[in-house]
């Protein structure tokens, strides 16, 4: 059994005993069992078997973002709208009633520009946030 199994059993042996314990003493004492008084007696159980946890560490702090805005959110959500579509757009396309597929057509043809440009400053940041990367390796 490893080390971590062991401190585990440890843990969940104290548990029991602690849980056994708190329910005779509330018994003994007419008390009432609370979730917060068996919460501490288990606590202070396995602490007492294994230890006190490892004190936590804050990692790195995060640079805040700026607030996106609303056209962002529509935007992004277009795009995967589009993404997810049916992989036969060609049915779509055959389905769609005459009348329609002249401004069907015009609102692609219109979307396909903001849409290849959106692709080319997502890549051109990735392309770069790369080289930064690469760049800021130590050697």
């Amino acid at each position: 059994m490893d080390e971590d199994s062991k401190r585990e059993e440890l843990a969940y042996t104290a548990g029991v005993v602690a849980t056994e314990n708190y329910v005779a003493q509330c018994r003994a004492d007419d008390k009432p069992l609370t979730m917060r008084g068996l919460k501490a007696g288990i606590r202070k159980e396995i602490f007492a078997t294994i230890g006190q946890p490892p004190t936590r560490t804050l990692g790195k702090a995060v640079e805040p973002v700026q607030p996106i805005g609303d056209a962002w959110i529509d935007f992004t959500g277009a795009v995967k709208q589009v993404a997810a579509a049916p992989g036969d757009l060609r049915s779509l396309a055959d389905r769609t009633p005459a009348p329609l597929r002249a401004r069907l057509l015009d609102e692609a043809r219109g979307a396909s520009v903001p849409l290849s440009d959106w692709i080319a400053a997502l890549e051109n940041h990735n392309a770069g946030a790369v080289a930064t990367m690469i760049h800021d390796q130590p050697r």
